[in-house]
Order: structure tokens, then C-alpha cells, then sequence
């Protein structure tokens, strides 16, 4: 229907939409040198909530709340890492840090939700692209025209590129996992949208760029073992009639031998990136963290969003460790989940994450396709990003967003094969 009232709907809707991806960016931006001003998780925080909400209007509006609230249900694993995120209010070191990070991580999930209702899986992976496509530009002009922005000027830093982003490692880390998106999309739509096509592509050709340009090490291992990922994955799907048990098994014994030497030869394997297995530094700021932090509260953790926020504590790594400028963040995902949450908070993060594998993985077998794999990709992509840089909202909120979008759309797929709690899977209107 083209009536009025559906086009407001559909303006609505793209609007939300440019905004929830803004939103998501906010504190990941180059203007924001120095993450975690309590002030704008805040901000942040209650603009995610008014998100959230609209979205559930819209959602009422067109008859999906129903829809909204079974996919909900079936994306049960997420509940007790959320739950115990806001539970940690009751014992956090700063109440109002964590209340803000409690608003940023219900209201994307929230969001991520509405998106997989209201999106297909295939859509949902044109909105990321363009999202990737969008930040390629931008980051290209922000380091070309505005260089005192978009370049970094901490030793020993100097020169590489960092674009709109406040460091050259979330760079190279976003372009990295935005390359293997925008490929996947090039190749989708190369056959009923050319021009889309085309932005994709050149798109792509940038990201490989940005992630050479950034000088991260940790942006070129992604963008080296995403590709093997989707080059594997688009492999099986054009073959995997072909294969035999034989088959995976000599796949999978190559693999284990590749992972063994390269765990052997960690230093060797990292040189190439002219980096070791210090991993610059943080093993012993890791070690660190957890004498001074994770051990006095193993259990349950500081309180979510805590710690980071504060600037004494940031002074007091940089000084107990001998670094030259203050630490921000414990460029580990996991390690900040473990000193907010403790391993209770750290261990349901795992399970929802396992859950977030199988369900990728099952869409895969079933669909076969090569956007089937993107879900799957995220996966890997969180889990790998998250060893060396910590992308479970710390400093951004859209990698978080992405990943549950992809992940629940790809449960609404597999409503459709019965594999899930029967979810509408209506078009969009």
C-alpha cells in the first residue's frame, strides 16, 4: 500500500533507522579521544531507550508486537547476561556509570530486535554495508582533508590513519569486518541491483585501504582470517554436496595443524605484523587488571560500565604499568565483561554467544547461500576482535547492535524450517 499514513511509516522508519546507527557510533568517535566521559554514555543511553521506544511503536503500528515478543522469547540465552548487567546496579562502584551502560545495552538489544523483525536477513546485511560503505567515505575525507582529526599524533602512532574514529585500531578492526560485509554484498547484489553493486565494490577496494592505512596488526589479522572464513564458507556452499565425511575430516585435521604451528610459532607468526606475543603490551596490562580489580571481586565484578570511567583509574594503570599516556579500556572484551561483571556476568556472555554460533551455523546448513555465512562471520568477528580490543559497548554500541541483528534475523530464519518457536515471518509492509 502507498496510502499517507504508510509512507509516514516508511519515512519513520528510515529515520530511526540513520539515527540508531548514529547513535550506536557516538562514543566510538574521532572527536571522542578520550572514551568513557560519563556524560555522553548518559546521553547515549537515554537516546537508546527513546530509540527503543519508538521502535516499539512503529512495531504496534503495523501488528508486530506479537512477532516482536515471541523472537524475544526464542533469543532466551541473551536473557541472563542482560539480566545480570542489570542486576550489577545493586553492588556497582558507580551506580550512575552503570545505569547509563544498562540503558545503552537494553536499548541496542532492543533495536537489534526491531530490526530483525522488521528487516530479512538480507536487507539487515545492505544496512550494515552501507552503514561499512558510509564510514569508508567519511574516513577517507576526515584523514585526507582534516589530517589533525583523522590521523593519529600519540607516539608511537604517529601517521596512521584512525578516520572518523577515536583510534586506529577500532579502524582497522571495523574495516576489517566491513570488507568481508560490503564483498558478500557486491556479490549478492550484482545480479538485480548494479549500482548498488558498484558502491559496494569500490567500497570494499576503500575498507582494504583504511585497514592498510590504520597500521593495525589487529585490523589486518581480521581482515586476512575473515576472508579465509568467507572463502572457506562460500566454498561449501557450492560444494558441500560433494563432500564426504573423509572430506571434513581432512579439513578439519589441516585446520588443527594450522592452529597448532601458529600457536608454536606465535612470535614468528606475529612478526610479520612486526608485532609478538606480548600483544603490545597487554598480556601484562591484562595481568594487571586482574591483580588489582578481578581478583578482589571475582565472582560478580565491579558493576557494569564501571572502572574505565573513572580517570583516576585510568592514571593508576598508566602509571603502575610505565606507559605514556593514560589507559582507556582493557583492549580485551572479555577481560572488561570479567572486571564488571565478574565470572558469573563473563560466563553468560559466553553462553549467549555459543547460542549466537549454533543459531548462525544452523541458517548456514539450511540456507546454503552466501549471505547465510555474514551471521556466522559476526561470530567469529566478535570473538576475535574482542581478544585484543573490547567491543562489548565499551567505547560503541554499533558492533554490538550489528551482531544481534544478524544473529535474530538469522533465528527468524529458521523459524521458517521449524527449528525455532514459530515466528511471522510476513514481509515488510
Amino acid at each position: 500500500m502507498n496510502t499517507p499514513l504508510a509512507r509516514a511509516q516508511r519515512g519513520a522508519e528510515i529515520i530511526l533507522l540513520i539515527v540508531a546507527l548514529i547513535v550506536a557510533t557516538l562514543r566510538g568517535l574521532t572527536l571522542n579521544k578520550a572514551p568513557h566521559p560519563l556524560e555522553l554514555e548518559v546521553a547515549e543511553g537515554a537516546m537508546q531507550m527513546i530509540l527503543a521506544l519508538t521502535a516499539l511503536v512503529l512495531l504496534w503500528r503495523v501488528g508486530r508486537l506479537r512477532q516482536y515478543a515471541v523472537l524475544l522469547a526464542a533469543a532466551w540465552p541473551l536473557a541472563p547476561f542482560v539480566l545480570i548487567a542489570l542486576v550489577s546496579l545493586a553492588w556497582s562502584a558507580s551506580p550512575p556509570a552503570s545505569l547509563a551502560r544498562a540503558a545503552i545495552l537494553v536499548g541496542s538489544t532492543a533495536l537489534a530486535a526491531y530490526l530483525a523483525v522488521r528487516y530479512t536477513l538480507r536487507e539487515i546485511v545492505d544496512i550494515v554495508a552501507w552503514y561499512f560503505a558510509a564510514a569508508a567515505a567519511l574516513s577517507l575525507a576526515t584523514a585526507i582533508a582534516l589530517p589533525g582529526i583523522g590521523t593519529m599524533d600519540v607516539p608511537p602512532y604517529d601517521g596512521a590513519w584512525n578516520g572518523i574514529f577515536w583510534h586506529r585500531n577500532y579502524l582497522g578492526s571495523i574495516m576489517g569486518m566491513g570488507s568481508v560485509v560490503l564483498l558478500a554484498a557486491t556479490i549478492s547484489s550484482w545480479r538485480d541491483h548494479r549500482s548498488h553493486a558498484a558502491i559496494f565494490g569500490v567500497s570494499y577496494m576503500l575498507a582494504l585501504a583504511l585497514v592498510w592505512m590504520s597500521r593495525s596488526a589487529t585490523g589486518m589479522i581480521l581482515l586476512l582470517l575473515l576472508h579465509t572464513c568467507l572463502a572457506l564458507a562460500a566454498a561449501w556452499t557450492r560444494w558441500h554436496a560433494r563432500l564426504r565425511t573423509v572430506h571434513y575430516a581432512m579439513i578439519g585435521g589441516v585446520i588443527l595443524i594450522v592452529l597448532a604451528v601458529v600457536l608454536a610459532k606465535l612470535d614468528l607468526f606475529l612478526g610479520i605484523f612486526d608485532r609478538n606475543s606480548t600483544f603490545t603490551g597487554r598480556v601484562a596490562l591484562w595481568q594487571y587488571l586482574w591483580e588489582i580489580a578481578g581478583s578482589r571481586r571475582p565472582l560478580l565484578g565491579h558493576g557494569l560500565g564501571t572502572l574505565w570511567t573513572s580517570p583516576e583509574f585510568q592514571r593508576s594503570v598508566r602509571d603502575a604499568l610505565g606507559w605514556p599516556y593514560p589507559v582507556y579500556i582493557g583492549d580485551n572484551g572479555f577481560v572488561d565483561v570479567l572486571l564488571q561483571l565478574g565470572i558469573v556476568g563473563l560466563s553468560s556472555l559466553v553462553l549467549a554467544l555459543v547460542w549466537a554460533c549454533c543459531s548462525a551455523l544452523r541458517v548456514l546448513l539450511k540456507d546454503r547461500d552466501l549471505l547465510s555465512t555474514i551471521p556466522l562471520i559476526a561470530v567469529i568477528y566478535m570473538l576475535l576482535t574482542n581478544f585484543t580490543l573490547s567491543f562489548f559497548l565499551e567505547t560503541e554500541s554499533f558492533a554490538w547492535l550489528s551482531l544481534l541483528a544478524l544473529i535474530l534475523a538469522a533465528v527468524q530464519r529458521l523459524a521458517v524450517y521449524g527449528t525455532t518457536p514459530r515466528i511471522s515471518t510476513a514481509s515488510v509492509s
